[in-house]
């Protein structure tokens, strides 16, 4: 009897600890992801980019997208070297507005499912920066590649000082 009590109790902890583990993973990122580029567009502003997210789930996508950040210089190049199967991943591009002095770096910090939601949300940091900086219109933009997401993307920018 001793022993039944203990095989319930311990398979009923172990239950509950696998459903405790379910459901974590359920609320936390929704893969890794690997940063292909960050740099700065150098047309002013003239690509016509506003501050947005921008995801592309098919070559289409990805071709629209560099069609206008080459618009005006080449811009693209980590971009065209590489290859994505839009069938199994999803690459992200965000761009920030367009600033007065060059030296800002984005970096992806992050990519969660947000509970209850079909969405994910998209955490960067902003390094802004220090001291004297090149006096030129610049506009920041990155793209990282994960697994396919489905659902819409929204992204959080905290700034940082100090590059």
């Amino acid at each position: 009897m001793k022993h039944t009590f203990l095989a319930i109790a311990l398979l009923t902890i172990a239950l509950i600890s696998c459903k405790s583990v379910k459901d974590a993973t359920e609320n936390t990122d929704p893969g890794s992801f690997e940063t292909i580029v960050s740099n700065s567009l150098m047309g002013a502003g003239s690509e016509g980019i506003e501050e947005s997210i921008i995801v592309c789930n098919s070559e289409l996508d990805l071709y629209n997208i560099k069609q206008k950040m080459n618009s005006v210089n080449y811009a693209t190049e980590e971009l065209d070297a590489m290859e994505i199967d839009f069938d199994k991943e999803t690459l992200i591009g965000y761009f920030q507005p367009v600033r007065s002095t060059g030296g800002y770096e984005l970096k992806a910090e992050s990519i969660t499912k947000v509970d209850g939601e079909d969405s994910y949300l998209v955490h960067y940091t902003l390094k802004t920066p220090q001291g004297a900086a090149i006096t030129v219109l610049t506009q920041p933009f990155i793209f990282i590649n994960t697994s396919k997401l489905e659902g819409t993307v929204n992204y959080k920018v905290t700034e940082a000082g100090g590059l």
